[in-house]
């Protein structure tokens, strides 16, 4: 078979999937599915259902690439949320339920509900050199489409991105206050829950950049190199500023929370190295995983993906 496409046989998709996931170890089966679609052959589109069409390995492989910068976020109601939800307006419809367990009929029950409308936007906690590809994930999100039938059998979470910048993106998604149709002064609950718990999961993956102005009228350069990657033991943060400033090194998980800060003093213009330990804020050891390294100066900051593997940092 042809590494750049091919008819979509399961042992191929899955020698594909294993690939990709030697370069982003955190992928996950909808990531999957999402970078296969996004690298199709546009003359048979990937239908991941039914296994027909064709893949192209090498876009697949090169659209994850190691120098990817990716990350799975979580916005609204998480200790991992990187940005707020809120609701936009709310409306009066009518919603069909089938196959709700928690429906008083086994099969269709058509009740009265207030749908409500979240909508927020939210910057990434890190810089992109152009915008970035993103997309939600059904696990981990807490919200629906906007629908007149709901089929508990076939209705997965729902969110939408609406525009997405280099640094930013706009999102929107429902939640439903159900009301008995006979006495519709009573709720009978929230689908699939209420305004202040819902939430989105999206995936990011794009080229890391600089955000600001990346080089001086004299030529110096704003860069960051990590070695070694992955790493087992410390890891060396090799920065380089255009002249003496303030800078400040911090690392952060894959949901963009501070780990810890390696960094935050006066470098002299040139090469400058650090490293860290492999300890958090609070001296403990950091388990195995993804982390991303943030360098800012004045208006200046870049960031870049690293993994620590097993062992002891």
């Amino acid at each position: 078979m042809g590494f750049n496409g091919t008819s979509a046989a399961t042992p191929y998709v899955s020698g594909v999937a294993a690939l990709l996931k030697s370069y982003q170890p955190e992928l996950v089966g909808e990531d999957m599915e999402q970078v296969l679609r996004l690298t199709t052959t546009a003359s048979q589109p990937f239908d991941i259902e039914v296994g027909h069409g064709l893949i192209n390995a090498r876009r697949a492989l090169d659209f994850v690439g190691p120098l990817k910068t990716m990350a799975h976020w979580i916005i609204g109601q998480s200790p991992f949320s990187v940005g707020p939800i809120a609701v936009l307006d709310s409306q009066l419809v009518q919603v069909d339920f089938k196959n709700h367990p928690s429906m008083p009929d086994t099969n269709d029950y058509s009740t009265s509900c207030m749908r409500y409308r979240l909508q927020g936007a939210v910057s990434w906690p890190f810089p992109f050199a152009a915008t970035p590809k993103l997309w939600v994930r059904a696990s981990g999100t807490l919200g629906w489409r906007d629908t007149s039938t709901y089929d508990h059998c076939f209705e997965v979470p729902w969110a939408r991105v609406l525009p997405v910048g280099p640094q930013n993106a706009t999102y929107t998604t429902y939640v439903y206050r159900v009301r008995d149709k006979l006495d519709t002064t009573r709720t009978i609950g929230w689908f699939p829950t209420e305004p202040a718990n819902a939430r989105i999961a999206l995936t990011v993956i794009g080229t890391p950049g600089v955000a600001g102005v990346s080089e001086t009228p004299g030529g110096s350069t704003f860069s960051l190199r990590i070695s070694p990657n992955p790493v087992t033991a410390r890891v060396k943060f090799a920065v380089s500023t255009p002249g003496k400033s303030r800078v400040k090194v911090t690392v952060l998980d894959v949901s963009g929370r501070r780990v810890a800060i390696v960094a935050d003093a006066e470098f002299p213009a040139g090469a400058n190295g650090v490293e860290w330990s492999g300890r958090n804020s609070i001296g403990s050891r950091c388990p195995a995983g993804v982390y991303f390294c943030r360098v800012e100066t004045g208006r200046l900051s870049t960031s870049q993906r690293f993994v620590v593997l097993g062992g002891r940092p």
